[in-house]
């Protein structure tokens, strides 16, 4: 009974989207996420999707860019090292290895049979839907802009660099990798800027039905693995050695040292009696110091 009412909200979902009409091709050529999305090339996903094993797309490379992790043994120079990644970057879902791969899932296949679509233009519809709820996160398109111009401005630096990375001291290595994952901000930033508003809008307005079938991926801050924590939040508090810890901290109520928010007129007054006493206790062990001086 559960799963029935579950169909039936789907297919009226389908329905919002796409109108009563038949099915029939809704496009010939491969989508890419810049382009517009019409409702029932999304409807057409989702009916996809639902018919897969556990409703999810088949196992495919991560939609985004990941962070190089350079091994510190590469004999490159830093600018050849940022040049290379740069040029790995492309359409992750349509590569030749992935297409291959899908093409064998005979279920998959079974269905785009169905829906008379080539896997390529599956992929490429898939990734249009996924980047479009991914932009959802970032509807300011100025945010995107300023993580694209400060990612640039890192990044030329970088390229700049011409010492051979396996050279370098091992903490002067790390901060390279750590500055290199701007690679991946702005590389995801330029692909998100030009996913159409309307595709965010689209989605937005589904949200509900189509989150289900996405990757979780998609369904998080496209940044969010990847944020330069110090930049961020700043420089974190440091105990340093000698100090102590916060969490060696001790104190009971009775402790006279120790004042907790408010003083009472009582404390205060024990205070100033207690201060008064110190003072005139200094200024007496002063006045012995200089008679006997004399």
């Amino acid at each position: 009974m559960v799963s029935k009412s579950i169909a039936t909200v789907f297919m009226m979902c389908l329905t919002l989207l796409t109108g009563c009409s038949k099915e029939e091709k809704v496009f010939n050529e491969v989508k890419h996420p810049h382009e517009l999305l019409k409702a029932s090339e999304v409807s057409q996903f989702l009916k996809i999707v639902h018919g897969l094993p556990d409703h999810q797309l088949p196992p495919l490379p991560l939609l985004f860019t990941q962070a190089p992790e350079w091994e510190f043994d590469r004999e490159l120079t830093i600018a050849g090292l940022v040049r290379e990644f740069q040029k790995s970057n492309g359409r992750h879902w349509l590569s030749a290895s992935v297409v291959s791969r899908l093409e064998n899932d005979q279920l998959l296949q079974k269905l785009l049979d169905e829906y008379q679509l080539s896997t390529r233009q599956f992929l490429g519809l898939a990734e249009s839907v996924c980047m479009a709820a991914a932009r959802t996160f970032y509807t300011d398109k100025d945010k995107l802009e300023m993580i694209i111009r400060e990612g640039r401005i890192k990044l030329a630096q970088l390229q700049k660099q011409q010492d051979i990375f396996a050279t370098l001291p091992e903490e002067d290595k790390y901060e390279v990798i750590h500055q290199a994952a701007w690679i991946a901000r702005v590389d995801r930033a330029e692909n998100l800027i030009d996913v159409p508003l309307e595709n965010v809008e689209l989605i937005q307005r589904h949200w509900d039905v189509i989150s289900p079938f996405l990757p979780m991926e998609c369904q998080q801050d496209p940044m969010s693995d990847i944020i330069d924590t110090l930049h961020v939040y700043g420089m974190p508090f440091e105990e340093l050695p000698g100090t102590g810890l916060d969490s060696e901290l001790t104190w009971t109520p009775s402790d006279h040292r120790v004042r907790i928010e408010h003083a009472t007129e009582q404390q205060i007054s024990d205070y100033d009696l207690e201060k008064s006493h110190r003072n005139t206790k200094s200024l007496a062990e002063r006045d012995d110091k200089t008679d006997r001086d004399l």
